[in-house]
């Protein structure tokens, strides 16, 4: 059948003079294969289309400006869809299309809506809202007309608010284009349905858990009766609220839609299609989530094998596959085969995306963890160390260019990226380990804050037109970074280049942003050279080897003139909180009314302050009892904590009896 196809792909392009010759082939073609989910023929087919065209047609034919269209639609779907081509291609189209049949006319403002999407996988949200609300309210001053391309611009609106973790504009973007579907389209219409799925997601990030129930159940019901239970949209519908069953722990709801998806997708595209894979991923990770990891390997298992006969062993699919089945077998303490597939995973990725792509920093932190499992604790620090420091870099990088929300909602980099794991095995490891340790703590620190400060003073400072368009330079420069190293496409390094030129030339005209630059650099060189003889710095870490175990609490003790700090075990987390909470309380109770409260009180404060002084301070009390001052970096609900004020062992506090402590 493929050979079939592309023999008469070389007859038609053999022959093809007109115009309208290309768009048949296009449509009987490219189309075609694209209805398939057979993106990368489509797209190799489009791009030859496009070669002919280009050489046989009058510059900026309309039919360029339609396979420009096409290839971009194909490497959207094939995730590259916020690529360099992929704004040139649009962008193009745009300009050909509107030429041609005008810029009011359906298919131009289809093509501006198909911008504005790039933008976003770009991380240019700012342009593309822009773009979007102004082509909504030119549509809404016209009476009439077709209502599709209204509708679409809608869509991409509240999925553009969505994508920049706006999630109330978001809500009221999806409710403004479920109104106006029912209006034009009809309440139980399959557009209707369309809109519904930007707003039941973002009701869901907002805790309006019952609202995005409703809304997802509403569009999935009206795609089943308008247009079947196998059709792809019908398919998506299901996954959808399958997967806000799993998420509120409804396990047996989600695992019967998810199994309805399946059985629909694999009739509607045949057994051996690649996508039925993505519904075996969905259950495995359910399967996973709810502690079925014998399950969970069967479904991962065959995900891999169906995309290894259908896409091949070195593909970017296979990959996500292969490290999802090491991370069950971890679960499943097969260490030996969980490590092997995790490796080959790691190639993958690191030959086909960033170096601080998140499957590359997952995968190796995941790795790091099983070297850990099975004993090889000096190659477990050395891969969690680096997972740590690709998941610094990239987290920066986002915290420069993606809206605030988006930033401050960072997962948590102790089971993410590999941090918590290596400060665990730091502990007992060596020199050089801590060492490490210790640099990836202080330059892990507050990292999104600090960025965020650094962007707000930048905006807020007046500046000349000069130097705000170096900032707008800035950014762009930035955007395309991270657009590249999430997304993947060739340029990266370039970027990085022209990235750090364009971060130069702003900072010489804004101090806050050289100064930021500067901070982002500081690790325990830096640190250890502004530590006088006398001075010792405490900083209190997180350790945490995996996502299932109990996080601790380390204490890193850096003294003045040394460069390798010392490390002393903290404790559990969870008894470090309950003491701060109960010294707190006790200080409350006291406070509140000292002539009522009397001296049970103040004993019951001492008592509290005592026991949490023990666990938090006694340790670290050997490294600093000579020092003149103590500079102490809190983690966590310690940072709650005035450590003078804690109740010394000989009846006095701290502050009479010791150094200086100074909340660094």
């Amino acid at each position: 059948m493929r050979y079939a196809a592309f023999a008469l792909l070389s007859v038609c392009v053999a022959a093809q003079e007109t115009e309208e010759e290309f768009a048949y082939a296009r449509k009987s073609l490219v189309h075609s294969l694209m209805n398939q989910y057979r993106y990368a023929e489509a797209e190799k087919t489009a791009r030859t289309l496009l070669a002919k065209a280009e050489a046989k047609l009058p510059p900026e034919a309309l039919e360029i400006g339609r396979l420009q269209s096409a290839i971009r639609e194909c490497i959207t779907l094939l995730r590259q869809g916020g690529s360099d081509e992929a704004l040139r291609l649009a962008a193009s189209a745009l300009r050909i299309i509107s030429k041609h049949t005008g810029a009011g006319s359906a298919e131009s403002m289809n093509a501006l809506v198909e911008l504005a999407n790039v933008h976003s996988g770009r991380f240019e949200f700012d342009v593309s809202v822009r773009m979007l609300e102004g082509f909504i309210e030119e549509r809404q001053r016209v009476e009439g007309g077709d209502p599709q391309p209204m509708h679409r611009a809608q869509l991409e609106l509240a999925a553009a608010h969505y994508t920049a973790g706006a999630y109330g504009k978001a809500k009221r973007a999806g409710e403004r284009a479920v109104s106006f579907a029912e209006s034009r389209f009809g309440v139980e219409s399959p557009e209707v349905a369309y809109a519904l799925t930007p707003l039941s997601f973002s009701l869901a990030l907002l805790g309006e858990s019952d609202a995005a129930r409703k809304a997802f159940s509403r569009s999935l019901a009206i795609r089943e009766t308008k247009l079947g239970p196998r059709h792809r949209l019908t398919i998506a519908s299901m996954n959808n609220l399958a997967t806000h069953y799993s998420a509120s722990g409804e396990f047996a709801k989600a695992r019967e839609l998810f199994e309805r998806a399946n059985a629909a997708r694999t009739e509607l595209l045949g057994p051996d299609n690649p996508d039925n894979a993505i519904g075996l991923h969905n259950l495995g990770h359910l399967l996973h989530h709810s502690g079925d990891f014998a399950g969970a390997r069967v479904k991962f298992t065959e995900a891999m094998e169906l995309r290894r006969k259908t896409i091949g062993a070195e593909s970017y699919l296979y990959a996500t596959a292969q490290a999802e089945l090491a991370r069950t077998l971890w679960r499943l303490n097969e260490l030996s085969a969980a490590r092997e597939h995790a490796e080959q995973a790691l190639a993958v990725f690191q030959r086909l995306l960033s170096p601080e792509h998140g499957h590359n920093v997952n995968t190796l932190g995941l790795l790091a963890a099983i070297l850990a499992a099975q004993g090889h604790n000096d190659s477990a620090f050395r891969a969690a160390a680096e997972a740590a420091t690709r998941w610094i870099t990239m987290t920066r990088l986002s915290a420069q260019t993606v809206p605030e929300r988006l930033a401050l909602a960072v997962k948590d980099p102790l089971t993410e990226s590999g941090l918590g794991l290596a400060t665990a095995l730091a502990v007992t490891g060596s020199d050089v380990d801590k060492r490490d340790a210790l640099d990836l703590w202080t330059r892990s620190r507050a990292l999104v804050l600090d960025e965020m400060s650094a962007r707000q003073k930048a905006l807020n400072r007046a500046a000349s037109p000069e130097a705000e368009a170096l900032r707008v330079k800035m950014i762009a420069a930035r955007s395309r970074v991270v657009s590249l190293a999430l997304n993947g496409g060739p340029g990266l390094a370039e970027a990085k280049a022209e990235r750090d030129g364009a971060e130069a030339a702003y900072a010489e005209q804004n101090r806050d942003t050289r100064l930021a630059l500067r901070r982002a650099r500081i690790g325990i060189d830096e640190v250890a050279r502004q530590l006088k003889p006398g001075n010792v710095l405490v900083a209190y870490a997180l350790a945490k080897r995996d996502s299932f175990s109990e996080a601790r609490m380390a204490a890193f003790i850096l003294q003045g003139g040394k460069a390798v700090p010392v490390m002393v075990p903290i404790g559990p987390v969870t008894e470090v909180n309950r003491l701060v909470k109960r010294w707190r309380e006790a200080i409350s109770i006291a406070a509140s009314d000292p002539q009522r409260a009397g001296i049970r009180a103040e004993t019951s404060a001492r008592e509290a302050g005592a026991a949490l002084r023990r666990i938090v301070y006694d340790p670290i009390a050997p490294y600093a009892g000579k020092a003149t001052r103590v500079f102490l970096v809190a983690e966590g609900l310690l940072q709650l904590v005035n450590f003078n004020a804690l109740p010394a062992p000989d009846g006095r506090y701290l502050i009479d009896s010791g150094p200086l402590l100074e909340l660094a």
